[in-house]
């Protein structure tokens, strides 16, 4: 039965549309990725500094790129 579930969400999507998402996901990783190696690199003072706690850095992150996201898609259908 998951099988044939699965084959009807695949069949809602286009190939591109497929490729798009997998190309959104992996940018989203790399991005992440970069994002945090970055901040880790500071010490505590430093992050102390710009307001950001060690233990919050993956929600900061996540929360930052998931505004740039909402703003790289535009204003959505009202």
């Amino acid at each position: 039965m998951t099988d044939s579930v699965f084959k009807v969400n695949l069949a809602q999507f286009s190939g591109a549309q497929v490729l798009g998402r997998l190309t959104a996901g992996l940018r989203r990783w790399r991005d992440r990725n970069a994002a945090l190696r970055d901040f880790e690199r500071l010490d505590d003072r430093d992050l102390q500094d710009i307001g950001v706690d060690r233990n919050g850095l993956r929600d900061l992150i996540d929360a930052r790129l998931a505004e740039r996201e909402l703003r790289a898609r535009g204003p959505g259908p009202i």
